[in-house]
């Protein structure tokens, strides 16, 4: 949740480089969106659609990156 925050945080200037962070190993990549990180969650917040629009914004930023190597 808090790697989210900052990046869909329209004032941070590190967005590119947050998401790179996030791509290298198995950080977000190892989540496997069953989703209890979202039933359990004590403050009602949704942790599993934080991480399913972090993996989409990686998966843009790859094909964007792809596309300029054209």
């Amino acid at each position: 949740m808090q790697a989210y925050r900052w990046v869909i945080d329209s004032r941070d200037q590190y967005t590119e480089e947050r998401l790179e962070e996030l791509n290298k190993g198995i950080r977000i990549s190892k989540c496997e969106n069953i989703g209890m990180c979202t039933v359990t969650c004590p403050k009602g917040l949704n942790p599993q659609a934080a991480i399913n629009e972090l993996l989409e914004m990686i998966k843009e930023r790859r094909e964007r990156a792809s596309e300029q190597l054209l």
